[in-house]
């Protein structure tokens, strides 16, 4: 029994076939990277931008005040209604028991600490998140966010779904 067909017309039309495979596997491929950088991009700054407007509402809570109580500083993280963790003076504060500060990344941690504005991508619990550290010298503080990322994630299943059942049909 033979595989190969033996016409040069069916040939052909096997020929066509792979290279059309071919051609939509690799736009396919360059569809997905191009909407997941640019998806991420997004998220990442979205991210960012709601995470120094609650650092921003924590330092102006906790500014002006010469010594700040447990009370205090638990109700500036609430304020936020984020997933926050404050270090005060080497003190830790965490809006959620789960995200604490022993899931924040060294170097994350240790750039933030150094005066410079951090985010970077982990996974907890097979949950997705965006970590982003934010120092806030006025009142000795660092703030960070654990802002989820399972949306973009699931656009991206998504999306991998759909352009290879397209690739699939095109073929």
């Amino acid at each position: 029994m033979r595989l190969m067909p033996r016409g040069l017309r069916a040939r052909s039309a096997v020929g066509f076939a792979l290279l059309a495979l071919l051609l939509s596997t690799v736009l396919s491929v360059a569809t997905y990277q191009l909407a997941r950088w640019y998806l991420l991009d997004q998220r990442q700054t979205l991210a960012t931008r709601q995470a120094v407007l609650h650092a921003q509402v924590v330092n102006g809570q906790l500014s002006g005040q010469s010594v700040l109580s447990d009370e205090e500083i638990l109700d500036a993280l609430a304020r936020t209604k984020g997933r926050a963790v404050l270090e005060v003076e080497g003190q830790w504060y965490s809006a959620v028991v789960d995200l604490n500060e022993s899931r924040i990344p060294s170097e994350l941690l240790e750039a933030t600490r150094d005066g410079v504005p951090q985010r970077q991508r982990i996974v907890i619990n097979q949950v997705p998140y965006f970590v982003v550290g934010i120092p806030l010298p006025e009142v000795n503080t660092t703030y960070f966010e654990f802002v989820p990322a399972t949306e973009y994630e699931r656009t991206l299943r998504t999306l991998a779904l759909v352009l290879g059942a397209v690739a699939s049909v095109t073929t």
